[in-house]
C-alpha cells in the first residue's frame, strides 16, 4: 500500500514540547471557506476571544477580527510562521486586535479564550480535551475542523464544507462537565491506520530520507517489524534528528505500510501492527490456526470466520506463509 505525500499533508504547525522543538504534525492551511464556516457555527462576534491552537499562518484569528471584530490568539512553535502571521495582520489593519505566540500549546494559558479553533489530530483533540475543559469556561464554543473528540464528548453540532466537516462543542456548566482523559505533552498518542499514514509519511521523508535513506529504497523495501525496529534504532544511532514519539510513529509506519509478517508464527500483536488487524480479528487467527494447523496461502486466511478481509487485500505482499 502506497501513501502519498499529499493525504498525509493534513493538519496544522502542532508542537508538543518534547526536548528538541519539532513539529509532530506537518502544517497545511486551512481553506479560507472553513476558516468563515469555523467561525460563523461558533457564532463569532466583536465581544469573544479567539484562540488558534496550531494557528499557522494566522488568518482563523485575522479573519476573526477583520470580520467580526473579535481579538485573537494564535499558539504556534515555528517562527517563520509566526513572522508571516505577524505580517499578515498587519496588512489587514488588525495587527491591533490580534497577537500571536511562539508556545507549546498544552502549556499556553487559554483562560480567556471564547472560542477555540483546532485544525489538529484525533489523537492530540483527545489529549487535549482535559485542558480545554479545565481551563475554558462554561458556554466557551470549541470547533474543530475534520477531527471529533471521540465518543466520550459527541460535537453539539456537525457542518459540512465541501469535502470537509467541521464540529462545534460548547463548555457547559462545572456541573455537566464532559470527561477528561489523560493527557501531556510527552504522551504517546494511539493513531487510527487513516492517522498514522497521515502523520507517517512526512516524518519518514523528512527523518528517514534525509538521514541515512533514500525516499525510493524505502519504497520498495519490506521488513517485519523487527526489522523496523532494529533499523529506527540504528538511524537513532547515526544521528538521525527526531524526538522519540516521531521515533515511535515512524516505527509503526514503516511496519504498518512496508512490513513483513509471518502468517504462521506471529502473535496478535504482530498481526496487528502490520496488517491493521483489530486485536479481535488478530486473536481469532491466531486461535484458527492454532485449532486447523498453518495456513497454506491467503485463501486459506480468508477462511478464519469474521475477520475483515479488507486488511488481507490491501498488501497481500506483506505476507508470508512459510510453515
Amino acid at each position: 500500500m502506497k501513501v502519498t505525500l499529499i493525504a498525509a499533508m493534513m493538519a496544522a504547525g502542532l508542537w508538543l514540547g518534547q526536548s528538541r522543538a519539532e513539529p509532530d504534525v506537518i502544517y497545511v492551511p486551512t481553506p479560507q471557506a472553513v476558516v468563515d464556516a469555523m467561525l460563523d457555527v461558533a457564532r463569532v462576534t466583536a465581544s469573544d476571544v479567539v484562540y488558534d491552537l496550531g494557528s499557522g499562518d494566522g488568518r482563523i484569528v485575522i479573519t476573526a477580527a477583520k470580520k467580526y471584530g473579535a481579538r485573537g490568539v494564535g499558539i504556534e512553535m515555528d517562527p517563520a510562521l509566526i513572522r508571516k502571521s505577524n505580517e499578515s495582520a498587519a496588512a489587514a489593519g488588525v495587527a491591533a486586535r490580534v497577537r500571536f505566540v511562539t508556545q507549546n500549546l498544552f502549556e499556553a494559558d487559554i483562560h480567556e479564550a471564547t472560542v477555540v479553533t483546532l485544525y489538529l489530530l484525533q489523537s492530540i483533540n483527545e489529549r487535549l480535551r482535559p485542558k480545554l475543559v479545565r481551563e475554558l469556561k462554561p458556554g466557551t464554543r470549541i470547533v474543530s475542523h475534520v477531527f471529533n473528540m471521540g465518543p466520550e464528548w459527541p460535537a453539539e453540532r456537525t457542518i459540512e464544507v465541501g469535502a470537509s466537516r467541521v464540529f462545534l462543542w460548547t463548555i457547559p456548566s462545572q456541573a455537566v462537565k464532559p470527561p477528561a482523559t489523560p493527557a501531556g505533552p510527552l504522551a504517546a498518542p494511539q493513531m487510527s491506520d487513516e492517522e498514522l499514514a497521515r502523520v507517517g509519511e512526512p516524518l519518514v521523508t523528512k527523518v528517514c530520507a534525509t538521514s541515512c535513506h533514500v525516499r525510493e529504497e524505502i519504497d520498495v523495501a519490506r521488513r517485519t517489524r523487527a526489522g523496523w525496529i532494529d533499523l529506527v534504532g540504528e538511524m537513532k544511532i547515526k544521528g538521525a534528528q527526531a524526538t522519540d514519539p516521531q521515533f515511535e510513529t515512524i516505527k509503526k509506519y514503516l511496519s504498518r505500510y512496508y512490513g513483513l509478517v509471518a502468517v504462521n508464527t506471529a502473535a496478535p500483536d504482530e498481526l496487528s501492527a502490520v496488517m491493521g488487524f483489530s486485536s479481535k480479528d488478530a486473536q481469532a487467527i491466531v486461535g484458527y490456526r492454532t485449532a486447523n494447523g498453518p495456513f497454506a496461502d491467503i485463501d486459506a486466511l480468508r477462511k478464519v470466520p469474521g475477520i475483515d478481509a479488507t486488511k488481507i487485500d490491501e498488501q497481500p505482499e506483506a505476507l508470508q506463509f512459510k510453515r
